[in-house]
């Protein structure tokens, strides 16, 4: 087995002195989550890292977790419930939402989805499939 040990580093953990604590407790990688702070804050942390892994004549990884995309539902008339089962099309055009159509705030959605593919909603937890493209009307079936 070949098994490392991955640490995400964020407030609690930046100081020079708890890195040097997790890099003795044998750290091999610093996850640097960039859906949080500022760029600033983890090029220091970068920088320590760096720094102590030379100190220690050890190569610490440094894994940069950039975030996707944000694709945003767009504005809606009043709030609805999705059923299994709901037909709904999707487009990227500035609409009011309701039951029957949603705006998603990606430019080339009908462009870069097919049929099979799908599309997650609120981190996952409502999830629809593509069942065609009608690309005269710019939507997702």
């Amino acid at each position: 087995w070949n098994c490392k040990i991955v640490c995400t580093i964020g407030p609690a953990s930046s100081s020079d002195e708890v890195l040097e604590q997790m890099i003795l407790a044998g750290m091999d990688v610093c996850r640097l989550n960039f859906s949080h702070g500022k760029y600033g804050e983890h090029q220091e942390t970068f920088d320590k890292i760096r720094r102590l892994g030379e100190k220690y004549e050890n190569q610490i990884a440094v894994l940069c977790d950039i975030q996707g995309p944000k694709i945003r539902t767009g504005r809606m008339k009043e709030p609805f419930e999705v059923a299994v089962g709901d037909k709904i099309r999707v487009t990227p055009d500035d609409v009011v939402g309701t039951p029957q159509l949603i705006q998603i705030s990606y430019e080339t959605l009908v462009q870069d989805l097919d049929a099979g593919d799908f599309i997650f909603i609120n981190d996952g937890t409502i999830k629809l499939e593509v069942e065609g493209k009608d690309a005269a009307k710019n939507e997702l079936l």
